[in-house]
């Protein structure tokens, strides 16, 4: 390779990109075997990526790490299938180690840039954000892993040079049949936001769920590469799926957030279609990931088109035990934000007829349990926003619909997250963990023999 280009593709900007030249990578993106340098040209190669980068010319150069402004996450994508992403601030080739049953095999993600210009607004001297969202090129990373075996945990190792490396692991989803552990968290916010994932770490999840409102530009010391260090001890145990909340909408500084941050960054959730919608299977039940904020008014609309159709398949499925519907704006609440009863009349019967025993929901910063017509309502916005009292518009909501306050089960105002074992029957045993707290503030059980 001529040593100019192999410049031009690997130091852009930033110290990170010397990992390339110090042999941290021995692949080109297509799996191909890079041509040896040979220690001459790889000493060349030092002296002028310092001269390009700025860097003194004495540094050691082998000795570089690789910058990663967001770390690790998997998604699960279908049976035997895991997308595992990261993202620099250098577009650079970095491999990824692959270990299971004590085989390891080396893999090269694929790689795409593109201009980030999205900054918070500056308020010199009045705050500092320790975790900025800086505008820039950015680079994503995916490595698609196929015809993994379900219910078996896998580790992945990112090098970054200098001997360095980001490690973590996921499980395979189980088959119906197979048991496995779910946790719930939704708004999260600085900094109340690490009791809740505390707790959720110490339920040791085998995949993650969030509500929406992943950050807040309300709050300012918020941002998304906060948000994504804060998930970071999540994120290394599980894989990790998002529903999108009327925060991921915001427009700091003018800056689109849904197609530059949560586009960007969560759009591969789903292998095809519309990415702001999406499900995934675990041990048996469909968890069915849904935008409240945008085409969820039309039964015959794209999205809940999609929903029954999802319901249909799984009705129809011997592999699977049932559907659970997840999305951010709760349709049974008395706190802050007052349910949509002509939404909940329009969902409540479908999810009747397709036999969902369980909806998670976000939005209100507390937390909420109702049970109505076999169904059971879990409200869980207590991931780290202001708390909101739980029966704000208790009054409002009773005089339009009366029968709710005997479909209430249960109502806390604290922070915390929810954590459902899948039983091997189809059962779903659920605890609200509130954060800071011991044992379970709340248990429900739902599913094929509750």
């Amino acid at each position: 390779m001529d040593r100019r280009e192999f410049l031009r593709l690997s130091a852009r900007a930033g110290a990170g990109a010397v990992a390339l030249a110090s042999g941290a990578c021995s692949k080109e993106p297509d799996g191909a075997p890079q041509a040896d340098l040979g220690a001459d040209m790889a000493s060349d190669l030092g002296r002028d990526l310092g001269v390009d980068l700025g860097v003194d010319a004495g540094v050691d150069m082998a000795a570089a790490v690789a910058e990663v402004s967001k770390r690790p996450f998997v998604h699960l994508r279908g049976e035997g299938e895991a997308l595992l992403r990261f993202e620099t601030p250098v577009e650079q080739a970095l491999e990824v180690e692959i270990v299971h049953n004590g085989q390891s095999v080396l893999h090269m993600p694929t790689r795409s840039t593109q201009e980030v210009p999205y900054a918070w607004p500056e308020l010199p001297g009045l705050i500092d954000r320790t975790i900025p969202d800086e505008p820039g090129f950015y680079t994503m990373h995916d490595l698609l892993l196929e015809g993994l075996t379900p219910g078996e945990r896998y580790t992945w190792r990112v090098g970054l040079g200098g001997g360095e490396s980001i490690e973590g692991s996921f499980r395979v989803a189980p088959p119906k049949g197979g048991e496995a552990r779910v946790g719930w968290i939704s708004d999260t916010m600085l900094e109340n936001a690490e009791g809740p994932i505390a707790r959720l770490q110490g339920f040791d999840p085998e995949l993650m769920l969030h509500g929406g409102d992943i950050q807040y530009t309300t709050a300012l010391l918020d941002t998304w590469a906060g948000a994504f260090h804060r998930f970071a001890p999540l994120m290394a145990r599980a894989p990790m799926h998002f529903c999108i909340g009327n925060h991921e909408y915001e427009t700091p500084g003018g800056a689109d957030e849904f197609s530059l941050q949560y586009q960007r960054l969560l759009g591969k959730q789903r292998a095809q279609g519309d990415m702001r919608y999406h499900g995934v299977t675990c041990a048996g039940v469909r968890f069915l990931m849904l935008n409240s904020e945008e085409d969820f008014d039309d039964l015959s609309g794209p999205q809940l088109s999609w929903l029954k159709a999802e319901l249909e398949a799984v009705r129809q499925s011997p592999e699977l035990h049932f559907a659970v519907v997840a999305y951010h704006r709760p349709f049974f609440t008395m706190s802050s934000s007052s349910p949509d009863f002509a939404r909940r009349d329009k969902l409540h019967p479908l999810f009747q007829e397709y036999g969902v025993p369980l909806v998670l929901n976000g939005h209100n910063h507390c937390y909420e349990r109702f049970e109505a017509d076999g169904i059971t309502y879990i409200m869980d916005g207590g991931g780290g926003a202001a708390l909101y009292e739980t029966d704000e518009h208790r009054e409002d909501v009773l005089a339009e619909r009366p029968g709710d306050d005997a479909l209430r089960k249960f109502a806390h105002k604290s922070f915390g997250g929810y954590a459902m074992r899948i039983m091997s029957d189809g059962t779903i045993r659920g605890e609200r963990l509130e954060a800071g707290g011991e044992g379970a503030l709340d248990r429900f059980e739902v599913g094929v023999e509750a």
